[in-house]
């Protein structure tokens, strides 16, 4: 077999995993296997001869364990896809779970991505996003409320939409507790939605929030520049993007998510409810500790008196019969 059939012929590691569940012995005549994946390099010592590394599926993420020889370790990189071939075996852990384990007997060496320019972009952009982390929109607005300010967010609607309304029906009450300003733009251009970004980047907002409701148009925020720009976001990023079964680029990539408009009102109407529950119990915790500590020094003043008047009646009755004697 060449190495262009053997690409096209090769397993990756969700196929892989399918064939290891389906049968967890593979007879020694059929068990040579091609086997093509982002490599991951652990950095890890060696065992026997062996290195204990990983092998990424290219689209769909799964992982699998390469047992690598050394002579082949040394010779690929981090993050390269490879084709090998080996054969698939299992580890069965301490825990009682069982692993496969692809033990590499051959490099056949590097090959190109399956992925179009488009996915292999938005895959790159994913792991930006993984790499600096998602922010806790939670605890920074909750952290606002507790000390008595407004948290402001930018809410970026369509230019004619009526989704705001969504959302502060959700509120209900509880809008007088945000600073909420509206920025309204065309959503299905990118520049103006880029603009939007750039424009509330000035450190006075806590979020941006991105608002649409459902319907045709938002393969726009698949768009590889709008999430490019929306890493580069000082504010943390929100969206409330379509329905329930919507997902884009921006809203995977998102600090905080929110499947609707009316989910994002009812989110920020529900923190509010929870500082002021959380702050009242603190308040109720403080004043019953106050209480007891009152009662406690109530108690030892109490007990010191005592102590005090005792001591003073054995002192008096001491004197009493000294004076008593001398007269």
């Amino acid at each position: 077999m060449n190495n262009i059939d053997a690409t096209t012929n090769a397993h990756t590691p969700v196929t892989l995993m399918a064939v290891f569940t389906n049968a967890f012995k593979i007879e020694q005549d059929s068990s040579i296997l091609w086997l093509k994946g982002v490599y991951q390099d652990r950095k890890r010592k060696s065992y026997g001869g062996y290195y204990y590394d990983r092998l990424k599926d290219e689209l769909g993420g799964q992982i699998v364990t390469l047992k690598l020889p050394e002579r082949i370790k040394h010779t690929i990189k981090h993050r390269g896809l490879y084709l090998f071939k080996g054969i698939l075996d299992k580890d069965v852990r301490s825990d009682g779970v069982i692993e496969p384990v692809f033990i590499v007997t051959e490099l056949a060496g590097q090959v190109a991505s399956i992925l179009p320019d488009g996915m292999n972009k938005r895959a790159d952009i994913q792991r930006q996003k993984a790499n600096v982390g998602y922010r806790d929109f939670d605890q920074a607005i909750k952290q606002k409320l507790y000390q008595g300010e407004q948290p402001r967010i930018a809410l970026i609607f369509g230019a004619t939409s009526i989704v705001l309304q969504d959302v502060t029906s959700a509120l209900k009450g509880a809008g007088s507790n945000y600073d909420l300003v509206e920025h309204r733009v065309n959503l299905s251009n990118k520049e103006a939605i880029i603009d939007s970004f750039v424009r509330h980047d000035n450190g006075t907002f806590d979020a941006v929030a991105i608002v649409r409701g459902g319907g045709p148009g938002l393969e726009i925020f698949d768009d590889v520049e709008i999430a490019e720009a929306s890493l580069k976001l000082g504010p943390i990023l929100v969206t409330a993007i379509g329905h329930a079964q919507d997902v884009t680029l921006l809203h995977q990539i998102a600090d905080k998510r929110f499947t609707t408009p009316t989910a994002l009102g009812t989110h920020l109407k529900e923190m509010v409810k929870d500082v002021r529950e959380e702050m009242a119990h603190s308040k109720a915790k403080l004043i019953a500790d106050l209480e007891k500590s009152h009662g406690n020094r109530l108690k030892t003043a109490r007990t010191l008196w005592i102590a005090v008047s005792l001591v003073l009646l054995v002192v008096g009755f001491v004197l009493g019969v000294m004076l008593s004697g001398l007269l």
